[in-house]
């Protein structure tokens, strides 16, 4: 029976023990992967959630990571987690707040963020201060959900959903990102549309998680968390089918400046 105390613990039933977020293991793996991050690696991962997706990047890689979660009490959870497993010395998790963020400047082979800017304003300051976080020879590597087109933010499906997030999104298009990004000195190495991955994944771990609490004396308190946050997901899910709001995954380079021309 999984612990419904909380929202964070429902998403944590949902996509698995220690993510918050769709994908696990595989998913941060698979984003960190074009890095090729060796040992002692200096990685920083935006929106660490409870740590465990820094873990595993620190295990499979023996990197050193430090997390940023938004002010909270989450950071607190990461970090008993990390201490838990032994992994004090190389993962490091700590709140901090995104509009404001002070990132330590030429510090990082890799920078890494699932899902943390759609629904941050001034999406573009936070950038910059990645840009500036990064060394030379240097990996950028993010999944968002963006607007298919500028048009998108007018249309009904899109305003419902909107209406239904914790935080009011504020997407950007891809084009956005790629001028943005390009402009800082950044080289767009790939971009993939991966909504049809997030739409099966998400209906499918949502299908498998309602299936646990079924036949189960469950306090209506609980009950009214669970379907809050499904229907957040149902109408995410639907934005993505709509074909307005997508998926993408973007693998950001920041050269030797030597080879700047």
């Amino acid at each position: 029976m999984p612990d419904l105390d909380s929202a964070l613990a429902i998403r944590e039933a949902v996509w698995g023990k220690g993510y918050v977020k769709p994908g696990g293991k595989d998913a941060i793996l698979s984003l960190a992967g074009p890095a090729e991050l060796g040992e002692d690696s200096p990685v920083l991962v935006l929106g660490a959630g409870l740590g465990e997706g820094a873990m595993a990047v620190a295990g499979e890689w023996l990197a050193n990571v430090e997390g940023l979660v938004d002010a909270g009490p989450t950071a607190e959870k990461a970090t008993a987690r990390i201490a838990a497993r032994g992994m004090s010395d190389t993962v490091s998790v700590t709140s901090y707040m995104p509009q404001n963020a002070r990132l330590k400047v030429n510090q990082y082979r890799c920078v890494l963020a699932r899902e943390s800017f759609f629904d941050l304003m001034a999406k573009q300051t936070l950038l910059e201060k990645i840009w500036n976080a990064l060394k030379e020879d240097s990996h950028f590597l993010f999944s968002d959900l963006v607007y298919a087109t500028e048009a998108a933010a007018q249309d009904p499906v899109i305003e419902e959903w909107c209406d239904k997030e914790l935080r009011m999104p504020d997407c950007w298009t891809m084009e956005q990102y790629d001028e943005t990004l390009t402009g800082f000195g950044f080289v767009i190495k790939s971009t993939e549309d991966e909504s049809d991955w997030y739409y099966g994944l998400v209906k499918a771990k949502w299908l498998e998680f309602m299936d646990t609490l079924g036949g189960k004396n469950i306090e209506r308190k609980y009950i009214d968390l669970v379907m809050d946050e499904a229907q957040l997901w149902q109408s995410r899910m639907k934005a993505i089918k709509s074909g307005h709001l997508r998926y993408v995954r973007v693998h950001a380079y920041r050269r030797l400046d030597k080879d700047i021309k």
